[in-house]
């Protein structure tokens, strides 16, 4: 993957691994198109510190984007996933418990939103 640098709230620019280091999540996959990075992540939580375990039962698999300038797009909390098999060249399907989400690549914009059963 490509070294990516995404802009901090304090304006400076961290890396992949300081971000993973710094929050409670590592990255599963990321996917990488012309304008976006799609991040599908879920909690980094190893001890059995309660707290942690009940943070990892509320904060299960998330997916967010960022542009290439380092800007984030959206994201998805608590059990969302992305759709690899239904997805199509400029188009990805990200689900959560209640909602299908359609999503243009090229542009990171939410197209569509569909209940999901």
């Amino acid at each position: 993957m490509t070294e990516l640098n995404i802009l901090h709230s304090n304006g400076k620019k961290v890396s992949i691994d300081q971000i993973t280091y710094r929050l409670p999540f590592r990255f599963q996959s990321v996917i990488e198109y012309d304008n976006i990075y799609i991040f599908h992540c879920y909690p980094n939580i190893l001890d059995s510190n309660e707290e942690h375990q009940n943070f990892e039962k509320e904060n299960r698999n998330s997916v967010f984007a960022f542009s290439k300038n380092g800007d984030i797009i959206w994201l998805f909390p608590n059990g969302a996933k992305i759709l690899k098999e239904k997805s199509r060249e400029n188009l990805l399907i990200i689900y959560d418990d209640n909602w299908r989400y359609f999503v243009d690549v090229s542009s990171g914009v939410i197209i569509n939103k569909v209940p999901h059963f």
